[in-house]
C-alpha cells in the first residue's frame, strides 16, 4: 500500500533564473548534471532554465539527499519502483488560444514533462511505463496539442535512448467540435484501457446539494448528466489508466478560473475523468431560482436567458442538423432585436457559473480528487491512499484574468512542487496574492474530516517550505501582493 502521501507537508518553491522555456525538442538539459541518464550528445546548447528549476525542487524536497551530487542520486526512488506504471498529468486542456493569445498561458510547457520524465526514467531504471495522458475539451483539437507542444518528438527520444515504454493518449470519450452542431459529436473509448464509473454517492461533496436537478454539465444534452447525479447518486466517468497507475505526477499550469477561481494541482485533476458529462460545473438559473449559473439578472435579462436556456433544451438536445438549424435561426433573430435595441442587451452578463458564487464546481473537484486518492483500480472507495502522487506545477508562464481558456500571459517565473495536492496549492495561491479562504475550493478542502485532503493543520501553519529565495521559506510570511495576479471577471470582486 502506498505510504500516505497526505502526511507530507513539504513544499518547494523555486523561482527559475529567467522566466522562458527551452526552445528547440524534446528540450535536453544545458547541463551534464551527475545523474543524467544520457550523454554529452543529448546536452542543449542553450540555456534550460525549466529543467534547472525541476531539478532544484527536488533538490529542496530533501530528496535521496545522502546521493546529491553523485551519479547515483535518484530523487523519485521513495515514489517509484521499477515495473511501475507511471502516469504523467499535464494540463492539456485545449490547443490554442481563442483570443490569439500565448498557448502556454493555458498549458503545460513540455519541457516541464521531459524534466519530470528524465527523473521518472532514471527512478525506473529499464523497466515500467510512462503514459502522459489528460482529457482536454471536448472541442479541443488532440492531433494539433501534439503538434503545439512537439509532444511527439519527446515521445520518439525516449523510445530511441530507453526500454521503457513511454507514450501519450486522449482520455476522452466525448469530443464535441461544434456545441451547436450536433453532427460533430464523436464518442468512442480513447483510453485503451478503458473506462469506470465511480460510485461517489456516500463520499461526494455535491451529496445533498440543493437543487440537484438544475445541474448542467458540459453539453446542452442535460440528461446525461442528471442520470449520473442526482439525488440517489453521484458517478464519475474515470479513465482506467488513472485507476491503473502506481504512482500519478500532476505538472498543472498556474493560471486563474473563471468557475473555480484557480486552476492549479486540485483542479488539474479534472482531466481524469473520460466523459465530461460526468462533470457537475454550475445549476442553471439565479441564486434565486436556485441555481448558480448567474449572479443576478434584470427580470428582462432573465427572459430572455431563459428564453435561450429553453430553446436548448428542446432544440439542440434532439441531436438533429433541423433541430440545430431552428436553433441558430433564433440566434440571427435575437441578435437583429438586439441590434435594433428593442431587448436588454446580456452581452455583458457573467454566465455558465462563472464567478464565485459557484457552488457546484469546487464540490465536483473534491469528489476528483478523492477519487484519485482514495479509488483503487476497480474504483472502489478506500480509506487510505491507493497510489503514489507528486505535484509538480508549471508557472514560468502563468495565466491570469480570465482563465482557463482566455487568460493573459503573466511571467511568473515559478516551479512549485509538493506531495500534498492541498498543500502545494495553498502554497501556490499565496504566491498569486489570494487569500486561500476566499476560494471555497481550497476553504472547504483545508477543514476536510474523514476521507479528506489535508492532515495538516487547517490553516496551512505546518506547511514547510524550501526555496531558493529567503522571502518565500515561510509560509505565514509570504507576501507577494506587488506581484499579484488579476483574478477572473466573475471573482475581482472577491480576489482583487
Amino acid at each position: 500500500m502506498p505510504a500516505d502521501i497526505l502526511k507530507n507537508e513539504n513544499v518547494a518553491v523555486i523561482k527559475a533564473e529567467k522566466s522562458d522555456y527551452a526552445k528547440d525538442a524534446p528540450y535536453h538539459p544545458a547541463h551534464m548534471f551527475p545523474e543524467y541518464m544520457f550523454g554529452k550528445e543529448e546536452i542543449a546548447s542553450s540555456d534550460n532554465y525549466v529543467y534547472d528549476s525541476v531539478r532544484e525542487a527536488f533538490v529542496r524536497l530533501n530528496l535521496d539527499s545522502v546521493n546529491l551530487s553523485t551519479k547515483n542520486w535518484n530523487p523519485l526512488k521513495d515514489i517509484i519502483k521499477p515495473g511501475d506504471f507511471v502516469v504523467l498529468k499535464p494540463n492539456f486542456v485545449i490547443d490554442r488560444h481563442e483570443k490569439d493569445g500565448e498557448l502556454f498561458s493555458i498549458i503545460t510547457h513540455p519541457s516541464v514533462i521531459r524534466a519530470v520524465c528524465d527523473y521518472v526514467m532514471i527512478a525506473l531504471h529499464g523497466d515500467g511505463e510512462i503514459l502522459i495522458a489528460d482529457a482536454p475539451n471536448a472541442n479541443a483539437d488532440f492531433d494539433n496539442l501534439i503538434k503545439q507542444t512537439h509532444l511527439q518528438d519527446l515521445i520518439d527520444f525516449y523510445q530511441e535512448k530507453t526500454s521503457v515504454r513511454i507514450s501519450f493518449v486522449d482520455l476522452r470519450q466525448l469530443v464535441l467540435n461544434d456545441y451547436t452542431d450536433s453532427s460533430t459529436r464523436n464518442i468512442k473509448d480513447r483510453d485503451p484501457k478503458g473506462y469506470s464509473i465511480v460510485d461517489m454517492t456516500e463520499h461526494s461533496e455535491l451529496k445533498g446539494l440543493a437543487n440537484i436537478e438544475r445541474i448542467y454539465g458540459a453539453d446542452h444534452d442535460r440528461r446525461e448528466i442528471r442520470e449520473h447525479h442526482n439525488a440517489g447518486k453521484h458517478e464519475y466517468c474515470v479513465a482506467n489508466s488513472i485507476l491503473y497507475a502506481d504512482v500519478i505526477i500532476n505538472i498543472p499550469k498556474i493560471k486563474t478560473h473563471r468557475k473555480a477561481g484557480v486552476t492549479l494541482s486540485m483542479k488539474n485533476l479534472v482531466g481524469i475523468n473520460g466523459n465530461k458529462n460526468f462533470l457537475p460545473h454550475f445549476r442553471i438559473g439565479t441564486p434565486e431560482d436556485g441555481g448558480d449559473e448567474y449572479r443576478e439578472l434584470s427580470s428582462n435579462q432573465k427572459k430572455t436567458l431563459y428564453t435561450k436556456r429553453f430553446l436548448k433544451d428542446k432544440l439542440l438536445t434532439k441531436n438533429s442538423h433541423l433541430a440545430d438549424s431552428v436553433y441558430a435561426m433564433f440566434g440571427k433573430f435575437y441578435g437583429i432585436i438586439k441590434k435594433c435595441k428593442l431587448v436588454e442587451s446580456t452581452d455583458d452578463v457573467i454566465n455558465t457559473g462563472n464567478w464565485s458564487g459557484n457552488e457546484t464546481i469546487w464540490r465536483m473537484i473534491i469528489d476528483l480528487n478523492r477519487i484519485l486518492i482514495y479509488a483503487d483500480e476497480t474504483g472502489q472507495i478506500k480509506n487510505c491512499p491507493q497510489r503514489k502522487y507528486l505535484s509538480v506545477l508549471d508557472g514560468i508562464w502563468a495565466g491570469e484574468n480570465e482563465g482557463p481558456l482566455i487568460p493573459t500571459k503573466k511571467e511568473f517565473g515559478y516551479i512549485i512542487a509538493g506531495f500534498n495536492p492541498l498543500l502545494t496549492d495553498l502554497v501556490t495561491v499565496k504566491m498569486m496574492g489570494f487569500d486561500y479562504r476566499k476560494i471555497p475550493l481550497l476553504a472547504v478542502a483545508s477543514n476536510e474530516v474523514g476521507i479528506g485532503l489535508c492532515l495538516s493543520e487547517k490553516n496551512g501553519d505546518s506547511i514547510k517550505i524550501s526555496s531558493n529565495l529567503e522571502e518565500l521559506k515561510d509560509y505565514k510570511t509570504i507576501d507577494m501582493s506587488s506581484h499579484k495576479f488579476r483574478a477572473a471577471e466573475g471573482w475581482k470582486d472577491v480576489l482583487n
